[in-house]
């Protein structure tokens, strides 16, 4: 089991993770209840299994015409980071001024636990955990994996989507956009967007509340 687990959710409360407050709020580029659903469910024998299994429940989370693109780094030891971007400059690899990206996701190692983040695109915080590295979700599971490929002090390859997975996930996307489980996915996402009206809204008001002295 987990242990000391917390939540902060976009419906509740939205924060930068400089600890800022943006004055612009724009509606969610993916719906991220979902993309934290699959990380913590999605397996893999290998980390390479899990990131690819993975990419393809982005794409069929992601409602937009482009493929969306990982970048797995492990920047240093103890520290996993993944980009979920759509490819602009046609370069492999996510490419922080070129590319643009729809969300993040960060886990580090701390005193005793590690740390898990999960970023929009556009830097606010949907979701923070801690874990120590006994816990887990399950065998194979996003945790599990990800802190293999943290730990481990073998020469670790960074992983992002090759050109020749984009084929693959065309042909299964296309497939899986007829299915009644894409239905779905976009009734989730509808109530995942107006969920978040309020937070966004709140943000919005509390900005301008700060600059008129109070008055909205």
């Amino acid at each position: 089991m987990l242990k000391t687990m917390k939540w902060f959710l976009l419906a509740a409360a939205l924060s930068f993770t400089t600890g800022c407050q943006r004055t612009d709020v724009p509606p969610p580029r993916i719906d991220l209840a979902q993309v934290n659903d699959a990380f913590q469910t999605t397996s893999g024998a290998t980390f390479t299994e899990f990131i690819q299994n993975f990419e393809m429940k982005v794409n069929e989370i992601y409602l937009k015409d482009e493929f969306l693109m990982l970048d797995a780094q492990r920047p240093r030891l103890g520290e996993l980071t993944i980009y979920g971007y759509v490819d602009k400059d046609k370069q492999p690899g996510f490419d922080q001024f070129r590319d643009e990206l729809i969300f993040k996701i960060v886990q580090e190692r701390g005193p005793g636990r590690f740390y898990y983040r999960l970023e929009s695109g556009g830097g606010y915080v949907y979701a923070r955990q801690s874990y120590t590295s006994g816990s887990g979700l399950g065998a194979n599971t996003g945790f599990l994996v990800a802190y293999g490929a943290m730990m481990t002090l073998a020469l670790w390859p960074r992983y992002y989507t090759p050109y020749s997975r984009v084929t693959v996930i065309r042909t299964y996307r296309t497939s899986y956009r007829r299915s009644p489980a894409f239905s779905a996915r976009r009734s989730r996402y509808a109530a995942y967007a107006k969920s978040s009206r309020a937070a966004r809204a709140s943000a919005r008001r509390s900005s301008r509340a700060g600059r008129t002295g109070g008055k909205v």
